[in-house]
């Protein structure tokens, strides 16, 4: 599994970016209703962040998630109910 966390990190130190640099990015040209703790406390470990600030902070990176060539398909939803009989 890809860790965002560390990708975003890596892109930062890449580009010579602050967390303060990518925060102002993701406020004024993408998001400005996320704020700058949510961003910081996601990127230090001290919380997680819904799929609506990781797009932005992705966006302003320009970058995307996409699958890997070859990577595991994901599992069949799980059926509720019964299961079916072999009588039928």
């Amino acid at each position: 599994m890809i860790d965002l966390r560390a990708t975003i990190e890596d892109e930062l130190t890449r580009r010579g970016w602050s967390r303060y640099q990518l925060a102002k990015i993701v406020q004024d040209e993408i998001d400005d209703e996320i704020g700058s703790t949510t961003i910081y406390d996601y990127l230090a470990g001290r919380s997680d962040c819904g799929a609506r600030t990781v797009e932005a902070l992705l966006c302003a990176l320009d970058l995307e998630v996409r699958p890997v060539r070859g990577a595991p398909k994901p599992a069949p939803p799980l059926r509720r109910g019964r299961p079916p009989s072999g009588d039928a």
